[in-house]
């Protein structure tokens, strides 16, 4: 095997570097904004289906009191995903478990905190009323199928707007036999976030 010259090892250094330089932009600058993107596409696909559909309701087409009347209706629907109390959520965190065959090691809630809007110090308010979150630590031992269909129940019918912050599973050591399968159990910390107007 040849030895490099001088002039090549430079090159071959240069190279690297210039590959590196780009992993580096495309990991810290490309990755995230294109991340961020998809996220504001996302969110004004969102925001342009409301502003379809309130258009809908007033172009002429339905009658104004109905109008009225399905606008109401979002209304309390929202309203009701903000209660003002934590308890009765909190207990329905449990009630759901249990129909899900799930068993619940603990649920931890932490102090209702004030949500701030990211680019005012000011709080989120909602009819002169203020946002909070309580995050929840949610400890169950579950198969994974349940899980998921438990996350599902909990957004769908939770009366408040829950979002999953992080799921952490760890494979159980005990395993379960079912008629001829045999399916292991999952210990999974699931930390939400539960949004209340009070």
């Amino acid at each position: 095997m040849e030895k490099l010259s001088s002039s090549q090892k430079k090159i071959i250094i240069q190279a690297g570097i210039f590959i590196l330089a780009l992993s580096l932009a495309w990991f810290f600058l490309y990755s995230p904004s294109r991340k961020n993107l998809n996220e504001a596409k996302q969110d004004f696909s969102a925001v342009e289906q409301e502003i379809q559909e309130i258009e809908s309701l007033v172009d002429g087409s339905v009658p104004i009191a109905e109008s009225l009347s399905m606008l109401k209706e979002k209304y309390q629907e929202l309203d009701s995903k903000f209660p003002d109390k934590e308890e009765e959520t909190l207990r329905m965190l449990s009630d759901f478990a249990q129909k899900m065959n799930i068993d619940i090691v603990s649920i931890k809630p932490q102090r209702k905190r004030t949500v701030w809007r990211k680019e005012e110090e000011e709080a989120v308010q909602v009819d002169g009323k203020i946002c909070q979150c309580v995050t929840v630590s949610i400890d169950v031992r579950c198969f994974y199928q349940d899980l998921v269909k438990y996350v599902e129940m909990l957004k769908k019918d939770l009366p408040a707007f829950m979002v999953v912050e992080s799921v952490r599973l760890v494979k159980d050591k005990t395993r379960v036999k079912e008629s001829k399968l045999t399916r292991d159990k999952l210990n999974v910390i699931l930390i939400v976030g539960l949004y209340l107007l009070s």
